[in-house]
């Protein structure tokens, strides 16, 4: 059997899997959508922490009427997060949810401020999990993080997608946020902060320690990459390779769905997206 006869008959193997899982899924989630939506609704931007945020004018935003949801530590960096009242946020990583002593400084601080929220804010979050706080003004969209995409077999993951029973990645938070306003079939969504360039500061000190000089739109912190050992450089791109892949299968997901999506940051390197220069501060003379 040659390459490329194996390769087929792995590929067909799971595609008879693929649909096994899809039939089973189906009667035991019937109707378990999770408030996901079938008609098309709101307009929505996803504000990511790249630097070119600090072009758009969030005020602007909020005035057109879109439903603005953040990432992270976007309420602690941002004092923004108090006058647009984002009705979104999104929280993927297990970090955000640990409890007591083991809860970095970091988070006891998001914590906090989320305590004294006094609107309606949803989190997008891991299925299963709930922040260590008390809020009445605080609900919880679930997300089951489990990962899987493929173009061949596409037709039977959206099917799977829709229900919340697998995404198309998480790699980096926006495009799991991505994820779950197509799955709602927002009207348009919108991305803004989304530079994706951290790779390109990236390096290797004498000690053959990796660092990278983390450029936001609140700073550059510069830091060690603790992801990977001495002698893995290599998987660090390769975590880069697949956030941006999985930012194609969220594209072709959302042309599927009919969701128009259009990135405000026109020099972000994440290429599936429309680009335009949209809600653009004014630059004073």
């Amino acid at each position: 059997m040659t390459m490329k006869e194996q390769l087929k008959a792995v590929t067909d193997g799971v595609e008879i899997l693929l649909k096994s899982i899809y039939k089973t899924a189906r009667t035991l989630s019937r109707g378990e959508r999770i408030k996901f939506s079938e008609t098309p609704g709101q307009e929505v931007i996803i504000l990511g922490n790249g630097p070119s945020l600090n072009e758009i004018d969030l005020q602007e935003v909020a005035r057109h009427g879109m439903e603005i949801a953040c990432v992270n530590y976007f309420p602690t960096k941002n004092e923004e997060f108090w006058r647009v009242k984002p009705k979104y946020l999104v929280l993927f990583d297990p970090g955000f949810y640990l409890k007591g002593e083991s809860m970095p400084p970091e988070v006891k601080k998001l914590m906090v401020l989320l305590e004294k929220v006094d609107w309606e804010l949803r989190i997008v979050g891991i299925q299963g999990e709930t922040l260590p706080i008390k809020n009445e003004n605080i609900i919880y969209e679930p997300v089951n993080t489990s990962e899987l995409y493929s173009d061949r077999l596409s037709k039977y993951l959206d099917a799977l997608y829709k229900r919340n029973i697998l995404n198309v990645g998480q790699q980096n938070v926006v495009i799991g946020a991505g994820y779950y306003f197509v799955c709602k079939r927002v009207k348009h969504l919108y991305y803004a902060g989304i530079d994706m360039s951290e790779f390109k500061y990236l390096f290797v000190d004498e000690n053959n320690e990796i660092y990278t000089d983390a450029v936001h739109n609140y700073g550059t912190t510069r830091h060690r990459c603790t992801v990977v050992n001495k002698g893995e450089f290599y998987k660090l791109l390769r975590m880069y390779q697949r956030m941006f892949e999985q930012f194609y299968y969220l594209a072709r997901f959302a042309e599927r769905q009919n969701v128009p999506v259009t990135n405000l940051s026109i020099n972000s390197y994440v290429d599936v997206f429309e680009k335009k220069p949209l809600f653009r501060k004014r630059i004073e003379s």
